[in-house]
């Protein structure tokens, strides 16, 4: 193998006409969202105004009916009052008083009167007086009369329990989370039409969400670009997503003023090729998840200011062919695991608080064209298990 040096390769990928965007959490387009927020307004004064006229014509309709009992009592007891005067007294004793004609009642009334059936939406009602004399009315709605967009808890709690194959339960109930935020985006706010719906759509309700921690840990409403992502279209249009058949195989959102950590829900976009983050600041250590990307050809996180160290996990990476992780500040050492990958051809470690000498394994790749590491990693031992020597590796 013959050694390279290997210049910055921070103008590999151009960036494609950067430009300052300001995004509303979470990305919903402002149109879409005010149109959104002022239709449930509108739906909402509807349901409040029908509300209330269907209070007070009950209102109306109780006090009729307590105004004709009463007219119907005065009328009863004036009649009966003109049946006795017109008769003489059989004697000088005072008249028996007489009983009160039976009043009607007011609930009877009600309840012969009314219609056999209530509209569908409508509040229910008791016509019976209250302690202050209004009647009592129960303002609460049927199921009918919610608004039709929103979400079934059949259907919440279906995407929560596939969601918890991805994040941890207890992520997810957190709402000041990630994982919490993005799966309440996931279940409510997602603007994309049809709607998704679990059974049908699981894979692509998984890579929404996954998109949607990821956005949220990078701090994506401050990106340089976030075109069109958590918007209403498919994420696989989403800025520097790219897709195969509708599935995520790259995500390159490099040099594009990435902070946070990166979640360690990115190794469940089981297709991801290309995972490209470099020229960015993110922190944290390397998601050991990252291992089970089992078609992933390139890991660019060079230029970041990563921490802790290699994964051990990157070494069941069989179709890494790049391994860029220099300019960072990873410790430890270099992971014996890695002589495993039998396609990875360029291996940058440099720049890094690596200790220790790389592994004979590592050495022997036939497919390593160039390695390049920090010389507190070379100088240690020139062995034949130490290829970081002038025919083999860079040293800086």
């Amino acid at each position: 193998m013959t050694a390279n040096a290997i210049a910055s390769t921070n103008n590999d990928f151009d960036n494609d006409g950067l430009e300052d965007v300001t995004a509303l959490p979470f990305g919903h387009d402002a149109e879409e969202y005010r149109s959104s927020n002022q239709a449930g307004s509108k739906r909402n004064k509807i349901i409040g105004g029908g509300l209330i006229l269907m209070t007070g014509v009950i209102s109306v309709i109780a006090a009729g009916y307590s105004t004709a009992a009463v007219s119907s009592n005065a009328i009863a007891h004036s009649m009966d009052i003109a049946s006795k005067s017109s008769k003489a007294p059989k004697s000088s004793k005072a008249p028996k008083s007489s009983k009160a004609p039976k009043s009607s009642n007011p609930t009877e009334s009600s309840e012969s009167s009314q219609p056999s059936s209530i509209p569908s939406g409508a509040p229910s009602a008791s016509g019976a007086p209250s302690a202050s004399g209004a009647p009592s009315v129960s303002a609460q709605p049927s199921s009918s009369s919610m608004p039709s967009g929103a979400p079934s808890f059949t259907r919440a709690t279906k995407i929560m329990n596939l969601l918890s194959s991805v994040s941890s339960e207890g992520a997810l109930d957190d709402e000041d989370s990630c994982q919490g935020k993005a799966s309440l985006w996931v279940t409510n706010y997602d603007t994309i039409s049809p709607p998704l719906q679990p059974g049908t759509n699981d894979d692509q309700i998984i890579q929404r969400f996954v998109l949607a921690v990821f956005y949220c840990a990078t701090g994506g409403a401050d990106w340089t670009d976030n075109n069109g992502w958590l918007g209403s279209s498919n994420e696989c249009d989403w800025f520097r997503v790219t897709c195969s058949s509708g599935v995520v195989t790259e995500l390159a959102t490099y040099d594009n003023n990435l902070v946070g950590s990166i979640p360690t829900e990115l190794g469940s976009l089981d297709s991801l090729e290309y995972l490209r983050l470099f020229n960015n600041q993110l922190t944290g250590g390397i998601p050991t998840e990252l291992g089970g990307l089992g078609s992933l050809q390139d890991l660019y996180l060079y230029v970041n200011q990563l921490t802790g160290g290699i994964p051990t996990e990157l070494g069941e990476l069989g179709s890494l062919q790049d391994l860029y992780l220099y300019v960072n500040q990873l410790t430890g050492g270099i992971p014996t695991e890695l002589g495993g990958l039998d396609n990875l051809g360029l291996l940058f470690l440099h720049s890094n608080q690596l200790t220790g000498g790389i592994d004979g394994g590592i050495c022997n790749l036939q497919s390593l064209t160039t390695l390049s590491a920090d010389c507190n990693v070379c100088e240690d031992d020139a062995t034949p298990d130490n290829c970081c020597t002038d025919s083999v590796g860079i040293c800086d």
